[in-house]
């Protein structure tokens, strides 16, 4: 028998979040523990994976946005009308995403589930326990991609968060067949966690920015005469560790401008080592000083390295 779907978008909407400092973990008030929590009477390995990941967490696992379904009715056919309380993506902490767009798949193997699972504890977990970027769920996706409205075309998220669940994408973690991938799919997925709360734009990136802006966009050659790219330490001298080459003319090369700058830096701190960082950037005083602000602020989020 056919069933017509109804499809609940107010489990978020009357949720309500308490004030908390930086090291408080954000949790919503008035959730239904019993939306998210495995049902008492639910058995098999999925469900043992689900209670065990909270007993060791305090974070509720799950599979799929449909938390639990009810039949309401039948209608003019006779078919059943279900209701289905989902999780929405939509709700963030400050307002509701009416253009949210995505698609993601589930993991329906239960040695998929697993490994995942166990991924999640040992790369991600440790970073964000017991801070206020700690989800109070996490919906494991096998694939997560979110629309653009700007370039009008869908793209690789790893990460997709809301007030009551963290959503990640952990596909590559599945595909991954040597440590080095799971490393490099694992740093993606951090920086994502903290650009949903740091980023170019924020205000807390001032300390950062003010320095950035200093020679942001400006001709290296006007500060350096002697200017050819042999010397990459005229560049570091000013706190940058990239450049902008122009295609033809060396006289047209620029010190990053200050968006591209941050990139620089954010990425640094998550694809390098403190250690291979200082090795070669360690003697000049203002990459390091730029360095120690991203690194500094990335930590404020609640994000621990």
């Amino acid at each position: 028998m056919k069933k017509l779907i109804i499809y609940s978008l107010a489990l978020i909407a009357g949720m309500q979040f308490t004030s908390c400092k930086d090291d408080e973990v954000l949790t919503p008030s008035n959730t239904n523990d019993l939306l998210f929590a495995v049902p008492a009477d639910a058995t098999g390995p999925e469900a043992d994976l689900r209670r065990e990941f909270y007993k060791n967490t305090g974070i509720h696992l799950i599979f799929d946005e449909v938390l639990r379904s009810e039949v309401v009715g039948k209608d003019s056919q006779g078919n059943d009308i279900v209701k289905n309380e989902t999780v929405d993506f939509a709700w963030n902490i400050n307002n509701y995403d009416d253009f949210l767009d995505y698609e993601g798949g589930y993991i329906t193997d239960i040695d998929d589930q697993r490994k995942a699972a166990d991924l999640f504890m040992k790369y991600v977990l440790p970073h964000i326990k017991g801070s206020s970027m700690s989800p109070y769920s996490v919906l494991l996706f096998n694939g997560l991609e979110v629309y653009d409205s700007y370039d009008y075309e869908y793209y690789t998220a790893y990460t997709l968060p809301c007030v009551c669940c963290l959503g990640v994408n952990v596909a590559g973690w599945i595909e991954a067949e040597t440590d080095e991938e799971i490393s490099m799919y694992t740093a993606e997925l951090c920086k994502s966690l903290v650009k949903a709360k740091f980023n170019f734009k924020s205000s807390v990136a001032e300390p950062f920015t003010d320095l950035s802006y200093e020679y942001s966009g400006e001709y290296i050659s006007d500060y350096e005469e002697d200017w050819d790219r042999s010397d990459m330490s005229m560049v570091y001298s000013y706190g940058y560790i990239t450049y902008n080459k122009h295609r033809s003319k060396v006289t047209r090369d620029r010190f990053p401008y200050a968006d591209d700058d941050f990139d620089d830096f954010f990425n640094a701190i998550f694809d390098r080592t403190r250690e291979d960082f200082e090795a070669e950037f360690g003697e000049y005083p203002a990459v390091m000083e730029k360095y120690n602000i991203m690194y500094s602020l990335i930590e404020q989020t609640g994000y621990k390295f």
